[in-house]
């Protein structure tokens, strides 16, 4: 296994782990997985495509209508066991409203274990783990950009916002196996989504990608070095 970070590459320079990248959504006015696994996702819950407020490329996921709004799909190449992995979007919020609700979530097919970044309380985030995630949360900004990483790194877990380390804490047990359920915007059941603007949604198995403190750049690069 090969890390590099803090990354020092730009989009159009390609993207070091390319060959790990198993989800990469850009919503430029479609739902296609970009990555070489190319696995199925669609919107659902009045979700639609921005071509006005995106943070990068041509368009956004637009989750502002309603909180069932999302974009779902997942599969077997998604699948990262009980190794390293990232999983990173952009976010936009401009909804004010007490909330207990999901930016994304995973689930596991095999061992209905799940993970999620959320939304606990109005203008504050968090990670989950099946449970097991860290204690607390943090503040976040309305109405600007904002980015989410969720990395594991051997046992060692790390939530990256803009860039920091905002949670850390440390798993051995969490797993995955057979094929991962995966949901930007909301959760499996719908009428649990955050209501942002979400922008290239990327899932790296593999390798943790963020090590070390970065800037958060884009748009995502379609290929390798």
């Amino acid at each position: 296994m090969f890390t590099l970070s803090p990354p020092f590459w730009g989009a159009e320079e390609g993207d070091p782990y390319w060959s790990f990248v198993k989800t990469l959504l850009h919503f430029d006015g479609n739902y296609i997985d970009s990555s070489t696994a190319a696995l199925p996702y669609s919107a659902s819950g009045a979700a639609t495509i921005t071509t006005s407020g995106q943070r990068y490329g041509s368009g956004a996921l637009d989750c502002t209508a309603s909180n069932g709004a999302n974009c779902a799909g997942g599969g077997a190449a998604a699948v990262m066991g009980s190794g390293d992995f990232c999983i990173e979007c952009w976010f936009k919020d401009d909804n004010q409203a007490t909330k207990n609700q999901y930016l994304w979530l995973t689930q596991d097919v095999a061992f209905a274990n799940t993970m999620r970044i959320y939304s606990p309380s109005a203008g504050n985030l968090s990670a989950d783990i099946a449970g097991a995630g860290p204690a607390g949360s943090f503040a976040y900004s309305y109405g600007v950009w904002n980015h989410s990483a969720l990395t594991r790194s051997g046992n060692n877990w790390t939530h990256w916002f803009n860039g920091v380390a905002a949670q850390t804490w440390v798993n051995s047990t969490y797993n995955t196996g057979s094929s991962l359920n995966v949901w930007v915007g909301s959760g499996s059941s719908g009428g649990s989504g955050l209501m942002a603007t979400i922008d290239e949604f990327r899932i790296t198995i593999g390798v943790p990608r963020y090590t070390a403190p970065f800037t958060p750049s884009g748009p995502f690069p379609n290929r390798g070095l």
